[in-house]
């Protein structure tokens, strides 16, 4: 039989190791104890720099720490926020921005993102019914895309993003004169804005006024000579006013800076067709350039190798 002793001692070890366990399970039981790798003044750089990193879930440790320090850190809301957006969990944006809102109600980046979310939220809606109640909840969110817009450029005229985002808002709703007058407001706030006179060359072009979408695409190319979409809508408006060796000439380069651009391929075919003046030997050494593997549309690739042929037969007939 054991002595008294050692059954105190075994008890005494018992409870030592219920309490170390009770220790333990108290420390991770702390929401995101010590995770994030860095102090308290840096929680939000570390947690953007997990996001570049395409780390959601540290990201959001990083961020929710820096709320723990402090619940009004909007740079750390915002965080959360993009995060959740990136995820395409809209609702957990939404509320996260709400509540940022709550506290910095003229917050410029905030009001921006609560539209992309509402704007995205109707353009999922558009796939659903649109009967009785349905439409009345859409046309509710649409205004909803407006008002944080023109929040976020109350907030801050100078930032050409905002009027950029509305503009095609209302391109995309087919208010071409609303879309005009806001991208205007926007080159006066930044008369060398990108997003801007790209959104006006693509508001003209739906327009059929294609000499002044070719007049704000020029510009958008002289600021970005090394973005793919200028040349694309050069090219695309070229080819509807009938200058297609100038659409060519847009488009190859399109295609070169952006490779897999179906609608860039798609453009460059048709221009090629369309141009009866094109010769048959230059137009093919243009397409070999291409890397048809960066494309997976299988209508498109087709059309671009009955293209070929048609192009090889001509040079032959020439030789």
């Amino acid at each position: 039989m054991p002595s008294l002793n050692l059954v105190v001692l075994s008890v005494a070890l018992a409870l030592l190791s219920v309490a170390a366990l009770a220790a333990e399970q108290e420390e991770t039981a702390t929401p995101n104890a010590h995770l994030c790798p860095a102090d308290d003044g840096h929680k939000v750089a570390k947690g953007n720099e997990f996001r570049e990193q395409d780390n959601p879930s540290l990201a959001i440790i990083c961020y929710e720490e820096a709320l723990e320090h402090d619940p009004k850190d909007a740079s750390a809301m915002i965080g959360i926020s993009a995060v959740h957006f990136s995820l395409q969990n809209f609702s957990g944006a939404q509320a996260k921005l709400e509540q940022l809102l709550h506290h910095h109600p003229d917050h410029a980046e905030a009001n921006h993102m609560m539209a992309d979310v509402y704007r995205v939220r109707h353009e999922l809606s558009l796939h659903g019914g649109h009967q009785g109640s349905r439409q009345e909840e859409i046309k509710a969110m649409m205004g909803e895309v407006v008002h944080y817009y023109k929040k976020a450029i109350e907030a801050n005229p100078k930032d050409d993003l905002p009027y950029a985002s509305l503009g095609s808002y209302y391109l995309s709703l087919g208010d071409f004169e609303a879309a005009i007058s806001t991208l205007e407001e926007g080159l006066e706030a930044n008369e060398e804005s990108n997003p801007v006179l790209l959104g006006l060359a693509d508001t003209y072009k739906h327009k059929e006024e294609y000499e002044t979408c070719l007049h704000f695409a020029q510009k958008a190319l002289k600021l970005d000579s090394m973005s793919a979409y200028p040349y694309g809508i050069i090219g695309e408006c070229a080819l509807f006013s009938n200058q297609p060796q100038r659409s060519v000439n847009a488009l190859q380069k399109a295609c070169q800076l952006d490779p897999g651009n179906h609608h860039f391929l798609h453009l460059l075919v048709t221009a090629v067709r369309s141009n009866v003046a094109v010769e048959p030997a230059e137009a093919l050494r243009v397409l070999k350039r291409l890397d048809l593997e960066q494309y997976h549309d299988a209508e498109v690739t087709e059309l671009f190798h009955e293209l070929m042929v048609e192009l090889s037969d001509r040079a032959n007939k020439e030789l």
